[in-house]
Order: structure tokens, then sequence, then C-alpha cells
């Protein structure tokens, strides 16, 4: 199954800042979900950071990367979706459509904690790759 994530992020205090969201059985990830038939990944990707934490701003049009994911319930299945993650700097917060997801923002290093915190290391691997990788895009932008 192939799905969109949003990296959300924010300057802060002259530091980067990542706004993640929990899943419905409580890890920390970045808002994610399915394409629409007819939709764009990156518009996918814009509609989910917004049902799910609230935000909009500006959303690059090239993935910033794909990265593996396995819902709790499928790891003992084996079974993954690969999601297409798009940087989206936060410009606008709202309490977001989906009232479970507590979106919080988290420093480079609290992000990096959040996201591995009770997943297989294969999954946990990933999501701080993708970390890296936005942070060294981010860097990028700011130098």
């Amino acid at each position: 199954m192939e799905q969109v994530a949003a990296i959300c992020y924010r300057f802060e205090n002259n530091s980067t800042e990542y706004l993640l969201v929990r899943t419905h059985s409580g890890r920390w990830t970045f808002p994610k979900g399915t394409v629409e038939p007819d939709e764009e990944g990156w518009s996918a990707a814009e509609r989910e950071a917004f049902e799910e934490a609230g935000v909009t701003g500006i959303i690059s049009h090239e993935a910033l990367t794909t990265y593996l994911h396995a819902k709790k319930a499928w790891e003992d299945e084996g079974k993954e979706s690969r999601v297409h993650a798009f940087l989206l700097e936060v410009k606008k917060t709202q309490i977001p459509e989906e009232k479970h997801r507590d979106p919080t923002w988290f420093s480079f290093s609290g992000a990096d904690d959040a996201l591995v915190e009770g997943r297989p290391f294969k999954y946990a691997e990933e999501l701080r790759r993708v970390l890296r990788e936005a942070e060294n895009q981010i860097a990028g932008f700011i130098t």
C-alpha cells in the first residue's frame, strides 16, 4: 500500500522543531495517510497534515524521501506500506479535525526519541533516517 506523510516543521528560537501526532496505538509519527483518486501526493500529505495535526503552510511538491512503515497490528504479519514524505513548513496551526492525534512540537533530538519509542528496529531506523534527511534539507534552506 502506498501512503504519504507530511514532515511538518517550524523555526523556533533559532532551531527547527518537528510536529508529530499520535497513532491509534499511542506511538508518535508524522501525519500520514492515503492518496485519494486524482490527488497529487503532495496535496494528500498537505490534507493529512491539516486533518491530523491542524496545520497549514508551504509544502514541497517533490517528495523528500520514501520510507517503509508497518502499523503495529501488521508487524507480526510482515505487512508494510511505502510512504512518500513531503516537507511542510508550518505557517498556521489550529485544532485538528482528528481529536485523538495530540499534535506536539519536538526538538530534533526529542522527535528522534519519540519516533523510535516502541517500534521494531527496522521501522525505527527508517523514521530516524527520514528525520535526518529532513534536518539536512531544511539546513540547506537556511544557509
